[in-house]
């Protein structure tokens, strides 16, 4: 392992400090989770205005883990100044998420065309569940000034009867993965 000028401090960030806060803003309100029967943790429902500042701490530990992790390697001589202004960047950009409304949700618009989906209508997405031809999952990508965040309908129509199985703001990736796993929308 590389580095360790800082006593790995970076790794602890990781694990330890992002993890946890990308499961308390993941399972908001969810009460008792457990992993197995051995581990079980309580959830409190926090309010949309404090998810979000969960979400800028998120972001700035996360930039933290980088900073230190990229200039531990620069310092103890396993990276060149070019070489960490290099990895510095690209490592940056991973984490980042769009700052623009628009961005956000062109960035959406991507992350869902990802998954399978495609567009049907403007802001509408399909897709076709592949163990079961009968369903169609569908995704409504709206942005709304007053929401400041692009918002999300998801749904099944299985013959010809729709059922909304989450309505709200998705700002990433790991959040609508995520999100599809729990309502069992395929990932893969």
């Amino acid at each position: 392992m590389s580095g360790g000028r800082f006593g790995y401090i970076q790794n602890r960030l990781d694990w330890e400090v992002i993890e946890k806060l990308e499961e308390i803003i993941e399972h908001n309100g969810a009460g008792e989770v457990s992993e197995d029967y051995r581990d079980s943790e309580y959830f409190e429902e926090w309010s949309p205005e404090t998810l979000e500042e969960f979400r800028k701490g998120l972001e700035l530990v996360k930039r933290a883990a980088v900073y230190i992790r990229r200039i531990d390697w620069l310092v103890s001589g396993d990276d060149g100044e070019e070489t960490f202004h290099q990895r510095l960047a690209e490592d940056l950009a991973k984490i980042e998420r769009p700052r623009s409304e628009s961005d956000r949700f062109s960035y959406l618009k991507s992350v869902i065309e990802s998954f399978g989906f495609r567009e049907v209508q403007l802001g509408l997405f399909e897709k076709q569940a592949s163990r079961d031809p009968w369903i169609t999952y569908w995704i409504q990508l709206r942005h709304t000034v007053d929401q400041g965040e692009p918002t999300l309908r998801i749904g099944q129509d299985v013959l010809s009867h729709e059922d909304v199985l989450f309505s709200g703001a998705i700002k990433d990736l790991t959040e609508l993965e995520t999100l599809f796993r729990q309502i069992g929308i395929e990932t893969v």
